[in-house]
């Protein structure tokens, strides 16, 4: 009989992301294989063969990113990466068999671990690839998983330190920088153009700050910030 801790040891997430790679490609000396051109797994593989028929084109793509997927606990400080597939840029069509192949292994190998939810950026692709779970026109949050045993939905969460920047970035381009954005609340702007004055007339060159942990770099959003 399981206890309540080691139930709690089975509830995983996944997630995965998409880095940037060097373009290039390298002989392996133990295959002798080159490698470096993408590759999406089976059925990744064939509908790439297809579009390429299509195209009458018999060349491979060589990869410009990798597409990581890392397993992590609910409730423990498991973490480890489970799969990563070189690609030119993953489109939602292709993420949807990788995602649940990956959700497959995990819930029905002998780990036997249990996917609650998967997290991502806000990239065209990864919210097309949550769309596809749902109708049109649809908030799709959530999805039945067939794997389980138990009826458990699969949750898609958003990545919150990319959802936090997003909203940074848009408050910096309201009546700022870019000046791409018009945010106001209760018929009130909201600009950045407050902070910059309350930092230069309050923080600036005062000894005592109501903000003491904001600077410059903060406002004008260097690579420090």
């Amino acid at each position: 009989m399981y206890s309540t801790e080691d139930v709690l040891k089975i509830y995983v997430g996944i997630l995965f992301d998409e880095i940037k790679i060097m373009s290039d490609l390298v002989y392996d000396k133990h295959t002798g294989e080159l490698i470096g051109y993408c590759n999406l797994d089976k059925v990744g593989n064939q509908i790439m063969d297809m579009e390429r028929s299509f195209k009458d084109s018999s060349s491979n793509d060589i990869a410009q990113y990798m597409l990581v997927l890392m397993v992590r606990g609910v409730a423990t400080d498991l973490k480890f990466p489970l799969a990563g597939f070189a690609t030119l840029s993953i489109t939602a069509d292709f993420l949807y068999p990788i995602i649940w192949k990956a959700i497959r292994i995990l819930e029905t190998s002998a780990a036997q671990l249990k996917v609650l939810f998967l997290t991502c950026d806000g990239a065209s692709a990864n919210r097309k690839f949550f769309n596809l779970h749902g109708q049109v026109n649809d908030f799709v949050y959530f999805t039945d998983n067939p794997f389980s045993e138990d009826g458990r939905k699969i949750y898609f969460v958003s990545d919150v330190p990319h959802l936090i920047k997003t909203t940074r970035n848009c408050f910096s381009n309201s009546f700022s920088h870019l000046n791409t954005r018009k945010l106001w609340n209760n018929g009130k702007d909201m600009s950045w153009i407050h902070l910059l004055t309350l930092f230069e007339q309050h923080c600036e060159m005062s000894l005592y700050t109501p903000c003491p942990k904001l600077t410059r770099s903060h406002l004008d959003l260097t690579h420090d910030a």
